[in-house]
């Protein structure tokens, strides 16, 4: 498969979902708007670097939150890391986060969190710059890897590596560098020697493969044994006990974007494409990658769980999925209780989380 095919069948019922998702629950919704004096909606958003964000991103960009409410308002911030999202959460300075599953666990441990959308499958892999590393083995005690932040969804994943492949989960902790993904991919891209390799999301991760002496030393899936989703969106189950009708139309506005980004590709690309100071034809290359999903369903998401108990990076987790997602997502996926599978999960090939 070239780079520009794409699995269209796939794609295309993922974004019938979105559509259908999102028209159910407005049509619900705005009819509880109507009944009801609610005073205007306001949701503060967290989020980080990536196109992995690209549901929230064009979320943002469309406004597809006013198509339920014009007098509703999200405010979006964009921070460098997860610890930050998850501070800023429990300062209260937010509402809902964007957060990969390891350091949503990491902060789940002291609060009742729950997951309420994902947002796709998307490829990470470990890259570097210089020809003689080609394995894990490979790294010398000098050789800095860059990676978000410790507790980060890449630092899991090296550690998973790390245990399977050189037998101990922190074997390279000391070779971690902590740095924003911009800054990473600019080293990289340099050939900077204090930066010799970058654990990369999307669009870095494109950028840095095109570069023709970049070359992949770990696979994301592969560390983790399987495809896995992340980010996902969260709140606080009191946010979602109190915000009903706010938190309904956050949902239908994000499957809205979801929807574009699966059944329209190309306006989804031309929209996003400002964003990351590239031409539309580029954009829409990245958003149809092979292998990339859009969906709001979950994959993976207890997958950590039993990794980072055993390796020390959390001292409690969840025992089901009930714990960490909310009602609404565990129905999306077919777990809520009495209810089996659901048409989505089969027409998406069965997978479980």
């Amino acid at each position: 498969m070239s780079k520009n095919q794409r699995p269209l069948s796939r794609r295309s019922f993922l974004g019938h979902v979105g559509a259908a998702a999102a028209a159910t629950t407005a049509a619900t919704y705005a009819t509880t708007a109507r009944a009801q004096a609610t005073p205007p909606i306001k949701i503060r958003v967290a989020y980080q670097f990536g196109l992995v964000y690209a549901p929230i991103l064009l979320m943002k960009e469309l406004g597809t939150i006013k198509r339920y409410d014009a007098d509703a308002v999200i405010e979006f911030s964009r921070v460098a890391t997860g610890g930050v999202i998850r501070d800023q959460f429990i300062a209260g300075q937010l509402d809902i986060g964007v957060l990969g599953p390891p350091p949503f666990l990491i902060g789940w441990q002291y609060l009742d969190w729950k997951y309420v959308v994902g947002t796709g499958i998307f490829p990470f892999k470990l890259v570097t710059w210089r020809d003689d590393i080609k394995t894990l083995h490979d790294f010398k005690p000098q050789d800095k890897i860059a990676l978000p932040g410790l507790g980060s969804l890449q630092h899991i994943l090296l550690a998973m590596a790390a245990e399977k492949q050189l037998g101990n989960a922190h074997a390279l902790d000391r070779n971690i560098i902590t740095l924003p993904h911009p800054d990473a991919t600019a080293s990289i891209l340099s050939k900077n020697p204090n930066v010799v390799a970058h654990f990369a999301n999307i669009p870095f991760l494109f950028r840095e493969l095109d570069a023709p002496f970049v070359h992949v030393v770990l696979d994301g899936f592969d560390a983790f044994g399987g495809p896995f989703m992340s980010p996902l969106a969260f709140t606080d189950p009191k946010f979602l006990e109190a915000n009903p009708l706010a938190m309904a139309m956050f949902v239908a506005a994000y499957n809205d974007a979801v929807a574009v980004l699966n059944l329209d590709p190309q306006q989804a690309a031309k929209v996003l494409a400002p964003q990351f100071k590239e031409t539309p034809e580029v954009m829409h290359r990245w958003l149809t990658w092979p292998g990339i999903t859009f969906t709001s369903l979950s994959y993976g998401i207890l997958g950590w769980h039993d990794f980072m108990l055993k390796a020390g990076y959390i001292k409690k987790g969840p025992k089901d999925l009930a714990d960490v997602c909310s009602p609404q997502l565990l129905a999306w996926i077919g777990l809520e209780a009495g209810k089996g599978e659901n048409p989505v999960q089969k027409l998406q090939g069965g997978h479980r989380v």
